[in-house]
């Protein structure tokens, strides 16, 4: 597809629908400059993950530097019916050649130099009309749907993934959403139309399509009964003359102030990736307690040749796509989390969390141990005020037979503080 047929491709447009609710409240502002600056450092011995070119259990010790900016521009007019918004933020972690590698091998790895530059992420236009409860949106956007927050989304978060073909960082996605608003039983049914074409580094093409339907019906008032309750999906992913159809959903179903329970289920076909994936898990949380203590277990499975644009991220090392090993398919998982705000003890907003997860192929490889290992996190978060956060945490990843016998390793520790100021 060329440049010129990208950006007419961009036509049609969507937003979210939390922030389409969000949005209908509150009167536009006609200009507004937002952004953060985070600043995470840590320090990590027993495997290497450099991005995209290398992620690998190994004796290697390491502490970097990870500088993020975020810039946000929005702009709005006629009452908030047309609006546009630039952002722009530096590179995640440069996909570093491996030591004594040949560079011309890892022709993507940028250099240190291009690390910092400020790249656009989103540029888009939404336009609202006049006689009905609709919105379209296109240019460079993101295209994420999350059953729940605490979950992250499990198909589809653009750019934040990576291309399922040949595994480069997606850095955008262009294209057209269009989102029309429902009343069903009272309750609001957002209907999402979309189609999008990724790009990788400089806004090259990425070479890879996107294109579907999502429906979200999202009763309004918290843990009442159906808060959030159904998320349905039919999607479509193209590279090249090969297609991958996924079709599939989630529920989350409050049983009461206390209780939550939640599942996604997916099943996929087409040319290449198949069979399937989801999650099943149950919350309690202490709501009655000043502190309100939580307690959450679940169990996660993706096949072997599933293929999406995932963003699960809730263990540092085995997930996390960043600074970890990014496992994304081809395992079953259980996760335990616990933690409670600290706020009654410290007058302060600090939220501790404790979890564990056993890992596990879904299938064998190679002949090559299936146990994937044992992780637990812990993490420290303390939200100094509106703009200012704190965070700190360690990881450890315990026993992993599998990668000891791909790769000479078995145990894997990390160690961070992050400091975060949004304006």
């Amino acid at each position: 597809m060329t440049r010129a047929a990208l950006w007419v491709a961009a036509l049609l447009g969507l937003l979210p629908a939390a922030t389409v609710a969000q949005e209908q409240q509150a009167a536009p502002k006609p200009l507004s400059l937002s952004g953060y600056i985070r600043l995470t450092g840590l320090a990590r011995s027993g495997y290497r993950s450099d991005g995209a070119a290398t992620k690998v259990m190994s004796g290697d010790r390491d502490a970097l530097l990870d500088p993020r900016l975020t810039l946000d521009l929005e702009l709005r007019h006629s009452g908030g019916r047309l609006a546009a918004k630039l952002r722009l933020i530096n590179r995640h972690l440069p996909d570093a050649v491996p030591p004594g590698a040949d560079r011309g091998d890892f022709p993507d790895a940028p250099d240190e130099a291009a690390y910092a530059q400020p790249w656009p992420q989103q540029a888009y236009l939404d336009l609202r009309n006049t006689w009905g409860p609709l919105l379209l949106r296109g240019g460079l956007q993101p295209l994420r749907y999350a059953l729940r927050e605490q979950s992250g989304a499990f198909l589809l978060d653009l750019p934040e993934a990576e291309s399922f073909e040949d595994d480069h960082s997606i850095w955008a996605a262009v294209g057209g959403r269009s989102t029309y608003k429902w009343e069903l039983l009272n309750q609001p049914l957002w209907l999402d139309l979309f189609y999008l074409r990724t790009l990788a580094r400089e806004l090259r093409d990425g070479r890879e399509s996107v294109w579907g339907l999502n429906a979200d019906f999202m009763p309004a008032g918290p843990r009442s009964g159906l808060n959030n309750l159904l998320n349905v999906i039919v999607a479509g992913i193209s590279h090249g003359d090969r297609h991958v159809g996924t079709v599939g959903g989630g529920i989350d179903y409050h049983l009461s102030d206390f209780w939550e329970l939640y599942g996604e289920l997916y099943g996929q076909f087409g040319d290449r990736g198949g069979e399937g994936a989801g999650q099943l898990g149950a919350r309690h949380t202490w709501f009655d307690r000043r502190s309100e203590p939580y307690l959450e277990l679940s169990f996660e499975y993706r096949s072997r040749d599933f293929i999406s644009y995932e963003n699960v991220d809730t263990f540092r090392i085995l997930e996390d796509d960043i600074l970890g090993l990014d496992v994304d398919n081809n395992y079953w998982a259980v996760k335990l989390r616990a933690g409670l705000n600290l706020e009654p003890a410290l007058n302060e907003d600090i939220l501790l969390e404790l979890r564990y997860g056993y890992f596990r192929t879904a299938e064998g490889v190679g002949g090559i141990a299936r146990q994937l290992g044992h992780e637990i996190d812990l993490t420290l978060r303390w939200r100094v005020d509106e703009s200012v956060t704190l965070s700190a945490g360690a990881a450890a990843l315990l026993d992993s037979e599998h990668f000891e016998d791909r790769d000479g390793k078995s145990t894997g520790l990390l160690v961070y503080l992050e400091a975060e100021w949004k304006f």
